[in-house]
């Protein structure tokens, strides 16, 4: 996981027969799924009345059926590889910007992004909060992003080998 020397304890927590793990860290806790077999998910927003912060390294690595996710807005963090092979999974997409999110704002987290030839320039949605490891990589033709005012966090290696962007 993403908290190693932080973790205190954990928590298996099933919803809806989906067994997730929370990891406690300081301040709240650190999110995963327990199986790769799950078509549904639902991150909660705190456990044991502390927020769930943080999605783990690999959390839904390998998750090849997972169509939908529910992500709490008290995220502050998305670990690497988090929705790796993640190939049935339904986005919020705005100009190619593949967004995940829930009911009340379906911008929080960048997940991923289809660079297109023709398209130079990204606005990303409001709402955004997360910008996760890698969403903009590989961003061959991009060479302006344009962020808004909600973004909080632009994760590790974001824009990894997006050569035109300056």
């Amino acid at each position: 996981g993403c908290a190693v020397g932080l973790i205190m304890h954990g928590r298996n927590v099933a919803i809806d027969g989906v067994k997730y793990e929370y990891s406690e860290i300081l301040g709240g806790y650190v999110a995963s799924a327990k199986s790769t077999d799950i078509t549904g998910a639902l991150v909660l927003s705190e456990v044991d009345g502390k927020p769930v912060l943080a999605l783990a390294d690999e959390a839904f690595k390998g998750c090849y059926a997972l169509k939908k996710i529910e992500l709490p807005s008290s995220l502050i963090r998305v670990g690497k590889s988090a929705f790796d092979g993640c190939t049935s999974l339904k986005y919020t997409e705005v100009d190619g910007a593949l967004y995940l999110g829930n009911a009340k704002n379906p911008y929080l987290l960048l997940a991923s992004y289809v660079d297109a030839e023709d398209r130079h320039a990204l606005l990303l949605s409001d709402g955004l909060k997360i910008i996760a490891p890698r969403a903009l990589s590989a961003s061959e033709h991009l060479a302006t992003v344009n962020f808004p005012e909600s973004l909080k966090i632009i994760s590790d290696e974001a824009f990894l080998d997006a050569p035109s962007l300056n």
